[in-house]
């Protein structure tokens, strides 16, 4: 996911904020801590596979029923 294209569309939403990590490792860290209302991940994180990351996220108490939204940078091609 490219943070600063979410960095664009958070900041025109009001009384929400934003954490970014760099990896699925340091995302889950923050989620876990945080709790947040919604996570945005990028489906194939370079540290962990998407399915991975995710299966982790409803082990946590804090984010067990938190939506997840996974987005991907990749095309595909004819």
């Amino acid at each position: 996911v490219n943070n600063n294209l979410m960095e664009v569309i958070v900041r025109r939403l009001p009384d929400t904020a934003l954490l970014l990590a760099d990896g699925a490792h340091r995302g889950l860290k923050l989620a876990a801590k945080h709790g947040p209302d919604v996570i945005v991940m990028d489906a194939h994180p370079r540290d962990m596979s998407g399915t991975e990351a995710l299966e982790r996220l409803r082990r946590y108490e804090k984010t067990r029923a938190t939506p997840v939204i996974a987005m991907s940078t990749v095309a595909m091609t004819k």
